[in-house]
């Protein structure tokens, strides 16, 4: 019991790093695209040619925002080593909710039906050696569900909840539809996937 109650409290734990990360990451991009906004980015000289503080820009407001940027990677790191240390003791056993389901039937159940709704976002990207590679999801891949989420907004919420658990991605590949398992985890590379998702047009 007390091995399970260690697990459950280590997926709780799990989701709210997890909640931490996005948005230190949302913060951070935030931050680069008001700098590049500026024309001045990160890293760029806040002199001029003279030597003189550039008189065109909000320097108190350029360094503040660089120094927070540095704050969140500092910070984004240490929740990444949190996290790392939390998975094996969150996976070591299935969620209290699959604790208490009941043996599955006996009897024969057919494939699932693949959904019925358009394509909503393609893969363009999927990096070696991530969950997303190692589910057998392709680029060009037209996505069709991603778990219960059937948006593009809705992927997020719901890959931060499923941290470790399995679950299905349709996609439409060539003239098939496809059925992909899928779990969302640390790795590697950045993020819980390891691919990039583009809406349709």
């Amino acid at each position: 019991m007390a091995a399970q109650m260690d697990c459950d409290d280590a997926r709780s734990q799990l989701k709210e790093l997890e909640r931490q990360r996005l948005a230190l990451e949302e913060e951070a991009a935030a931050i680069v695209s008001e700098l590049d906004g500026l024309g001045v980015g990160l890293k760029d000289s806040l002199v001029d040619a003279e030597g003189y503080p550039r008189a065109d820009l909000d320097l108190y407001r350029v360094r503040s925002q660089r120094g927070r940027h540095a704050t969140i990677r500092t910070d984004h790191k240490a929740l990444m080593k949190k996290i790392e240390a939390l998975l094996p003791v969150a996976l070591a056993a299935p969620p209290e909710d699959q604790r208490k389901t009941p043996p599955p039937s006996r009897s024969v159940k057919p494939p699932p039906a693949p959904p019925s709704n358009a394509p909503w976002c393609s893969i363009t990207e999927v990096r070696a050696s991530s969950p997303a590679a190692e589910a057998g999801l392709r680029l060009g891949d037209l996505v069709v569900s991603f778990g219960d989420a059937i948006s593009l907004a809705q992927v997020k919420p719901f890959v931060l909840g499923h941290v470790g658990r399995p679950f299905a991605v349709w996609v439409e590949r060539g003239n098939n539809r496809v059925k992909l398992d899928m779990t969302a985890r640390t790795w590697a590379g950045e993020g819980l996937l390891g691919c990039r998702l583009l809406p349709l047009q």
